[in-house]
């Protein structure tokens, strides 16, 4: 769940496999599409394709070479915020899932702003403003429409994601707490208050996801790269670890998210061609209690982290 660079920088971005924060939320319904990025022609777009890997369209068209970055699914499946460096450094954008009504978000030329997260109403987008002279981030909602901005959490310290529990009621986060780790897990009510650590920094834990009926966090190895990364899955709290990969000798596991329909998730690995330095990693597909797991592309190419979207309502 790190993030390996700010979008600010292209030639990072495009150098890493994944540059930015996979911070989601998955919000429940029925399971609909998965959008994610991919480099075609030198430049990130976004697309979507059918769980099955299946049915693969082209959502955005940009002309340019840019930094596209994490990509979030609305609740009504109607929209994807996702970040780009297109005006610049990185900022928040939306656009229709049929490509059109793109649309920019926030406007600060001096940050870097990545992981998008829509609300469970709709209404706001979460988000992590990075300063890309100190590299600290501070978590921010705004508007749905580019008004309303509210900082929740003090730049002074670095935030690498952060996303709603389904019923809007917390805010689950990582990054640096009192007790200094990057790779701690905590909580906070909407509003920024009442911040509660849920795992602690030793645990070298990423948090991915929450699952759409709020009661459970998809994490993995995040902090202990380069090395194996197995996912898991937690409870709310932070207890009831149960593992659902093996990562083995050689395995990098990551970025999972739940279906809306809880039943399944999806996450990148390179079980394909393992290794720490391979530049690639293909999408894969598996129950929710790690069960069934299948491949579901094969692009030897830079595939971004994906989402899962609910069918439009």
């Amino acid at each position: 769940m790190r993030r390996a660079g700010s979008l600010g920088s292209v030639v990072i971005l495009i150098s890493m496999l994944v540059a930015v924060s996979p911070a989601r939320a998955t919000y429940p319904g029925a399971s609909g599409r998965l959008a994610y990025t991919f480099k075609r022609d030198g430049i990130w777009q976004i697309f979507s394709m059918k769980p099955d890997g299946k049915g693969i369209r082209q959502i955005s068209h940009f002309r340019k070479p840019q930094a596209t970055g994490s990509v979030n699914w609305s609740p009504d499946g109607t929209k994807i915020a996702f970040s780009s460096n297109r005006s610049g450094e990185g900022e928040i954008w939306t656009i229709n899932a049929d490509g059109s009504g793109l649309m920019r978000i926030t406007h600060d030329p001096n940050t870097d702003d990545d992981g998008p997260v829509w609300s469970p109403d709709g209404m706001q987008i979460l988000f992590i403003r990075e300063s890309p002279r100190t590299g600290n981030g501070a978590i921010y909602t705004i508007d749905a429409d580019g008004t309303g901005m509210t900082k929740l959490s003090g730049a002074k310290t670095h935030h690498e994601e952060a996303q709603f529990t389904p019923d809007g009621s917390q805010i689950v986060y990582q990054g640096f707490g009192a007790a200094g780790g990057i790779c701690e897990l905590w909580s906070m009510n909407p509003d920024g208050s009442g911040k509660t650590l849920l795992v602690p920094a030793d645990a070298r834990l990423g948090l991915s996801d929450v699952s759409p009926d709020g009661m459970s966090l998809l994490v993995f190895d995040d902090c202990a790269s380069p090395a194996p990364q197995s996912i898991y899955r937690l409870n709310l709290d932070g207890g009831g670890m149960a593992q659902l990969t093996d990562a083995a000798c050689c395995y990098q596991d990551g970025w999972p998210q739940f279906s809306p329909d809880g039943s399944q998730v999806v996450f990148l690995s390179n079980r394909v061609v393992p290794g720490f330095d391979v530049p690639f990693k293909e999408m894969y597909v598996m129950d929710a209690d790690g069960s069934n797991m299948v491949r579901i592309t094969a692009s030897s190419h830079r595939i971004g982290l994906p989402d899962w979207g609910p069918i439009p309502s």
